[in-house]
């Protein structure tokens, strides 16, 4: 029951912030590094709860393709699969870390 909360809640958290990355122009790099950062988290959160946000990140990339500039526009879209793989990576690093714990039972 409680993973569907955060699943709806972080559908909702992208959502927002791809609005924002869409309607905002942005005046300085900062901003738009943490509103990519941000996504890139989200997109990363939503994959290791469920596994089909996964096909977000081109989606995403197809609907910012021809609104920011190019150097923007490569920059989001290095920036959040790199962010939502360390975010998987770590997941599944610590999840086999924990099984071949001497500990664990």
């Amino acid at each position: 029951m409680w993973s569907d909360s955060v699943v709806i809640f972080l559908f909702s958290a992208l959502i927002f912030v791809t609005v924002k990355i869409y309607h905002v122009e942005w005046l300085d790099s900062l901003g738009f590094g943490f509103a990519t950062a941000a996504s890139g988290l989200i997109v990363g959160a939503l994959i290791v709860t469920r596994a089909i946000p996964i096909v977000l990140i081109p989606f995403l990339a197809l609907l910012f393709f021809g609104h920011l500039s190019r150097g923007r526009f490569v920059s989001y879209l290095a920036g959040v699969p790199l962010i939502s793989a360390s975010i998987v990576s770590a997941m599944l690093a610590s999840t086999q870390i924990q099984a071949c714990s001497p500990f664990a039972r």
